[in-house]
């Protein structure tokens, strides 16, 4: 991964550490040693890509070029109305998997008295 690619974002936000932390759910110190050690786990680079609309493959070298044209694609066949509502989307996916994972649970817990 090619954290320097992060922090150009980051740094194109003005996003502090604090703020960048708080992207992916994390502590200042917490952020600042994940970077440090380059230790980021996948989930907090999902959600990195989610909040600069970027895809994942973008924080790695040798997709460069296919990141360009891809950026550059989706650049003109967008608009902000149609990203907004793919947001919304995402998040409305991520609330039913925990729903889900919930409702197995408690079948789980309701099925154990049987």
């Amino acid at each position: 991964m090619d954290y320097n690619k992060l922090w150009s974002l980051i740094n194109e936000k003005n996003l502090s550490k604090g703020a960048a932390a708080r992207v992916v759910e994390m502590s200042t110190t917490g952020f600042i040693q994940m970077m440090d050690r380059k230790t980021m786990a996948v989930s907090t680079l999902e959600r990195f890509a989610d909040y600069f609309h970027v895809p994942v493959a973008y924080f790695f070298s040798e997709c460069e070029q296919n990141m360009a044209e891809y950026l550059k694609m989706n650049t003109l066949h967008s608009c902000p109305e149609c990203a907004e509502k793919e947001r919304t989307i995402e998040a409305q996916k991520k609330t039913i998997e925990i729903q889900d994972k919930y409702i197995k649970v408690l079948e789980k817990v309701c099925n154990m008295g049987e």
